[in-house]
């Protein structure tokens, strides 16, 4: 079992005809919001400072187990009434047997939230409610009382990606889905993307993306 965050890349080689894979994806904001995201993220960070990856092989009993509740994800219909707990429930339940088993792989105490865990989890909070009106580090820091120095060098250790990074990556999703997704115009997106103007929103995108946004959205469209 391979554990990966959303900076890391895994490639597979050399597989066997039979081989097959099961696996659940976590967007960040919603791993976020679950309550038992304090373990995984103590855990992954134990492994993550010693430059080791976070592969555990696991007993015959145990990936049975795994599979046993990956299935229930399937089992569980949207319409059903208590859809959004049950699948917090079910998703909470997954981290812990995450955590137990990178902790045996990896001993350190998953009892309490680490400092610099809680001011990660409150930045992605902060950016989530905050990237599009405010692009820049020295409001972040701010807002969690504490120099924007330290929470670069808290992000970087525990993600892998500075803050810029991650404002960066919520810009150009957000953008990406408004040029593909909406018929709003350029200068429209650029100021619901919180840019001075076109030119400003245009100068931040093609770096991004290889293009000015015009031209993207034609490409798309063509």
């Amino acid at each position: 079992m391979a554990f990966l965050t959303p900076n890391m890349v895994l490639s597979l080689g050399h597989a066997d005809g039979d081989f097959e894979m099961s696996g659940v994806c976590f967007k960040p904001a919603y791993f976020d919001n679950l309550s038992a995201y304090a373990p995984v993220y103590n855990q992954m960070i134990a492994f993550l400072n010693e430059k080791v990856m976070p592969v555990q092989c696991l007993s015959e009993n145990e990936m049975t187990s795994l599979q046993t509740m990956l299935k229930l994800y399937a089992d569980i219909n949207a319409e059903q009434l208590h859809y959004n707990g049950l699948l917090m429930h079910l998703s909470n339940l997954l981290l812990l047997r995450f955590a137990e088993i990178l902790r045996s792989g990896y001993m350190s105490d998953t009892s309490k939230v680490s400092h610099s865990v809680e001011i990660y989890r409150e930045f992605r909070k902060l950016l989530i409610g905050n990237y599009l009106k405010e692009h820049y580090i020295p409001f972040y820091a701010s807002q969690l009382s504490v120099s924007a120095a330290y929470l670069s060098r808290i992000v970087r250790k525990i993600s892998g990606r500075t803050v810029n990074e991650h404002i960066t990556h919520m810009l150009t999703t957000e953008a990406r889905r408004l040029l593909d997704c909406t018929d709003l115009t350029v200068k429209q997106i650029a100021y619901r993307l919180g840019f001075s103007d076109q030119a400003a929103f245009g100068k931040f995108f093609r770096p991004q993306f290889g293009v000015p946004p015009t031209i993207y959205r034609n490409r798309e469209n063509n």
